[in-house]
C-alpha cells in the first residue's frame, strides 16, 4: 500500500463519515468508522487497477455488509492474515506499528474496559467523546461496521435524483401487496453477489416499507416498480399549474411532442423543411397524422402515469420510467383508470380506440424514449466523460433536461440550433448600428443616448445570481442562465420607458431601437429553454459540477454563450453612446 493510496482512502473516508455523522470531532464512533472506511477502500483499491478512486459504493457496501469478518478478510492484504483477524495485538510485538495502515487496524481491534462500576469518562476512550455501546468492550471493528454500512448508504441516497422521502404514504401495484399502504422507511438495495456489487437496473431498487396493516411495526421491502405514491391529485394538479400554466396531462403530451418532432425531423417552424415540401407531402402529413400523433399521445400517456406514480412534476420523470408502461412491468396498468381527459383537437378517436392500436404503435412510442436516451448519450458524452467514477450511476435524463436540450438545438440533423438566425440577425443589426455612429452615418440624439446609458450597467454587470456556496467561485452556469431573463427584463424596461420616442422604435431607420429590439426578441426566443432551471437550482440535492452536468446540456450552453457575445456586442455600442468615444 503506497502512502498515497492510504492518504486517499483516508480522505475518502473522512468524506463519507462526516457527511453522514453528527459529532465527527475528537469523537469515538466517528474515528471508528472512518478506520473501517479507509481499511475497506485501501484493500479494495489494491484489486482495482484504478486504485481507490475506482472503488464504486456499491462494491464498498457489498464488502462492508459482510458482517466484521468481511472486513478482517479485507484487511489480510493489508496488514497480514495473522494480525488480520487477531484481537487486542500488542503493538510492541508488530514491526513497524507506527505506519499509519497498521496503527489504524491495531486501534480498530483493540478491546475497551467495560467495568460496569467504571464511571463513563473520556479517559476510557483515548480521551474521546463516545456515545454507542459505551458499556461494551468489543472493538470498533464490530462495533463501527454498522456506521461504516450506514455512511455509504448515506452516499448512495445523496446520488439518487429525488428519491421518495422518509415518511412518503405509498401503496402496492400488484403481487402480494396490490393496495396495501405504507409509509417509505429508506431506500433499499439489491446485490449482485457474483460482482460483488449493486444489482444493475435503475437506483433506488426499491424502498423499505412500514405497513398500515397487519401491524404497524411489520416491514417489508418493496421493489420500486411495485409501489406508487399516494396522491394527493389536487395538489399534484397545482403544483403543474404554478410550475407551467397548464395541467399535468396537457404538459405531458406538449413535452412528448417535443421529443416526437425532433425523432422525426419534423417541425412547425422549420421553414427550410416547408421550403423543400417534403414536410406536406400527402405521404408526410399521413405518417404524422396516423403514425406519430398516436405514438406521441400513447407516449404521453407513460409520462402521465410515470409523474402520477412518483408524485412529481412531468419535467422531472426520468426518461426511462415511461418504459414501465410501454411493454414493460407496468404494461398492463397503462389504460387503467383514471385516464386523463381526450383531446380530439391533434389525435381523433378515444382512448378506448388507441388502446385497440397499442399492439402497432407500441414500438413507435417507445422508439421516440429509447432513440432520445441514445442521442443523449452521444450528444452530451464529453459532459459524461467527467462524471466521477466512483458514483453509482450516471445522472438520471429527465424529461425536462431533454427537452432543454432540444430547445437549444437544431430541428433536424445537419442543420445549426434553431436560435442560430435570430441571433445572427440581432448580432447584424448591432454591429451596423456601430458601423453607422463610428463612420458618422447616423447622428444619436438625447434619448438614445440616454437609453444607453439605463442599459450599460446591467450590461456590463457579471452573474450573481442565485448566490453560490461559499467554496464554489463563480460565475457558474445557473447564474449565467438566470442573467439571461435578467436582461430580457431590463431591455423591455427601456423600451418601455422610452415608448412613443422615435429613437427607440424598431424600426430599420432607427439603429439603437432595431438593436436593442432585435437583441430582446434573441434572448425572449431561449425563454423555453431556460424557463424552470432556477426552481430546479433551489430544489438541487447533490454538488454544483453534478447538478450543472445534469440539467445544462452542451446546446443550452452553446445558446447561453451565443447570447452572452450578443449582449457583449450590445454592451459595447452602449458605452460607445455613453461616452462618445468608440471602444477597442
Amino acid at each position: 500500500m503506497t502512502e498515497r493510496q492510504w492518504t486517499l482512502a483516508v480522505t475518502r473516508a473522512q468524506q463519507l463519515a462526516s457527511t453522514a455523522m453528527a459529532v465527527t470531532d475528537n469523537n469515538w464512533e466517528y474515528t471508528g468508522t472512518r478506520n473501517v472506511l479507509a481499511i475497506a477502500l485501501a484493500a479494495l483499491g489494491r484489486q482495482s487497477a484504478g486504485g481507490v478512486e475506482a472503488v464504486t459504493l456499491g462494491s464498498l457496501l457489498w464488502h462492508l455488509s459482510r458482517l466484521d469478518g468481511g472486513v478482517r478478510q479485507l484487511a489480510i492484504p493489508l496488514v497480514g492474515e495473522e494480525l488480520a483477524l487477531a484481537t487486542d495485538t500488542d503493538p510492541a510485538t508488530v514491526d513497524d506499528s507506527s505506519d499509519p495502515v497498521l496503527a489504524a487496524w491495531l486501534w480498530l481491534t483493540r478491546t475497551w474496559l467495560a467495568d460496569p462500576h467504571q464511571p463513563l469518562s473520556k479517559d476510557r476512550w483515548d480521551g474521546m467523546t463516545r456515545g454507542l455501546a459505551r458499556d461494551s468492550a468489543e472493538p470498533a471493528v464490530v462495533v463501527c461496521r454498522g456506521l461504516a454500512v450506514d455512511a455509504v448508504c448515506h452516499a448512495l441516497e445523496e446520488e439518487l435524483h429525488g428519491p421518495l422521502a422518509a415518511g412518503t404514504e405509498v401503496e402496492g401495484v400488484g403481487g402480494e401487496f396490490d393496495d396495501a399502504t405504507g409509509t417509505v422507511i429508506a431506500p433499499a438495495w439489491f446485490f449482485d453477489d457474483e460482482r460483488r456489487d449493486l444489482s444493475g437496473g435503475p437506483l433506488p431498487h426499491g424502498y423499505e416499507v412500514q405497513l398500515a396493516e397487519p401491524a404497524a411495526d411489520h416491514t417489508v421491502i418493496w421493489r420500486t416498480a411495485a409501489l406508487q405514491v399516494v396522491l394527493d391529485e389536487e395538489a399534484w394538479e397545482e403544483m403543474h399549474r404554478s410550475a407551467y400554466g397548464l395541467d399535468a396531462w396537457t404538459r405531458a403530451e406538449r413535452q412528448a411532442w417535443v421529443l416526437t418532432q425532433r425523432h422525426i425531423g419534423y417541425h412547425a417552424d422549420d421553414l427550410d423543411l416547408y421550403a423543400s415540401g417534403a414536410s406536406s407531402t400527402p405521404e408526410a402529413v399521413s405518417e404524422r397524422e396516423d403514425t406519430w400523433l398516436p405514438a406521441n399521445r400513447l407516449l404521453a400517456l407513460a409520462v402521465w402515469r410515470a409523474a402520477r406514480r412518483e408524485g412529481r412534476l412531468v419535467d422531472d420523470v426520468d426518461l426511462t420510467h415511461p418504459l414501465w408502461w410501454l411493454g414493460g412491468a407496468l404494461h398492463e396498468r397503462l389504460f387503467a383508470d383514471p385516464l386523463p381527459g381526450w383531446d380530439p383537437a391533434p389525435v381523433t378517436g378515444s382512448w378506448q380506440e388507441l388502446r385497440e392500436r397499442e399492439d402497432e404503435l407500441l414500438d413507435a412510442a417507445r422508439g421516440i424514449a429509447t432513440w432520445h436516451q441514445l442521442r443523449d448519450l452521444h450528444d452530451n458524452r464529453e459532459l459524461r466523460d467527467t462524471q466521477d467514477t466512483t458514483s453509482l450511476q450516471p445522472a438520471p435524463l429527465l424529461l425536462g433536461d431533454r427537452c432543454r436540450d432540444l430547445k437549444s438545438g437544431p430541428f433536424r440533423d445537419g442543420q445549426p440550433p434553431r436560435w442560430q438566425s435570430a441571433v445572427d440577425y440581432a448580432a447584424k443589426a448591432v454591429a451596423d448600428a456601430k458601423a453607422q455612429l463610428h463612420a458618422g452615418e447616423w447622428t444619436p440624439h438625447a434619448q438614445a443616448r440616454q437609453a444607453a446609458a439605463e442599459l450599460l450597467p446591467t450590461l456590463q454587470a457579471p452573474p450573481d445570481s442565485p448566490e453560490l456556496p461559499a467554496h464554489i467561485g463563480g460565475p457558474a452556469w445557473i447564474q449565467r442562465a438566470v442573467r439571461i431573463g435578467h436582461l430580457r427584463a431590463t431591455l423591455r424596461t427601456v423600451q418601455d420607458h422610452h415608448r412613443g420616442e422615435a429613437e427607440l422604435d424598431v424600426n430599420p431607420a432607427q439603429p439603437l431601437g432595431l438593436a436593442i429590439g432585435l437583441v430582446w426578441n434573441a434572448l425572449d426566443d431561449s425563454t423555453p429553454a431556460l424557463s424552470g432551471l432556477e426552481e430546479l437550482w433551489a430544489q438541487r440535492q447533490h454538488d454544483v459540477a453534478r447538478w450543472e452536468r445534469t440539467h445544462l446540456p452542451l446546446a443550452l450552453r452553446a445558446y447561453i454563450r451565443a447570447l452572452e457575445e450578443l449582449v457583449s456586442t450590445l454592451g459595447t455600442l452602449c458605452f460607445d453612446l455613453y461616452t462618445g468615444h468608440p471602444s477597442h
